[in-house]
């Protein structure tokens, strides 16, 4: 008998332990809202890009290091993406459908990166499948913003893309690159106007503009 009293209080706390924690059918419910609403994200944000002609805006890009610029990025579907930075800044980084054009007028210098291989990829692409692209690691959804992280699938230790969107009209407000080392590069879009025209022109890069010059590569 002097056990009794052990055996009850161990009793009870199991007993709490048990009502508190969720029912199998309460988790299995969250999973189900968890994944109903990812994929009503992953299809705002497709439908979004889909239905996205071309773009222009001001923006301010910032990194872990503190580094800091400013400048306009344009947007023309599919393929086409331009940025131009503001002074002292001497880049500009052009994609013409295939490759991301990186032009160092101070260094005189031009660099061709694969296009496929640049988070810009998911907002020049013709065809729009977030889901069969990439990797969908997280969404988020709140009565103001909503957001998805993606990354490859080949290549899933390259780092992530977030695309922060506003909503009510849904409008792209912000991305941040996380690479491979934990570095975040973020970009900060303001006075977003769509439907512009855009000269094809403004996405040509002349690729023998530092022909001369010893210390150019491509």
């Amino acid at each position: 008998m002097r056990r009794a009293p052990a055996l009850l209080v161990t009793g009870l706390l199991l007993a709490a332990a048990a009502m508190g924690a969720p029912r199998p059918s309460d988790a299995t419910a969250e999973s189900a809202a968890r994944d109903t609403e990812r994929r009503e994200v992953v299809a705002e944000v497709e439908g979004w890009l889909t239905g996205l002609s071309t773009l222009r805006a001001k923006f301010i890009q910032n990194d872990s290091e503190g580094a800091a610029a400013a400048g306009v990025v344009m947007l023309r579907r599919p393929g086409l993406m331009r940025f131009e930075y503001e002074p002292p800044g001497t880049l500009e980084l052009i994609s013409n459908g295939v490759f991301l054009v990186v032009v160092d007028h101070q260094l005189r210098q031009i660099n061709n990166i694969p296009l496929h291989l640049t988070p810009l990829s998911v907002l020049t692409a013709e065809q729009v499948d977030l889901e069969r692209a990439y990797e969908v690691t997280g969404t988020r959804r709140t009565e103001r913003v909503i957001e998805i992280t993606i990354r490859s699938r080949e290549d899933p230790d390259a780092g992530s893309l977030r695309l922060s969107f506003s909503r009510s009209p849904l409008m792209l407000r912000q991305w941040l690159v996380t690479d491979a080392q934990g570095l975040e590069v973020r970009v900060s879009l303001f006075e977003i106007q769509r439907g512009v025209e855009l000269e094809r022109s403004l996405f040509n890069v002349d690729q023998d503009q530092f022909e001369d010059d010893p210390g150019s590569f491509r």
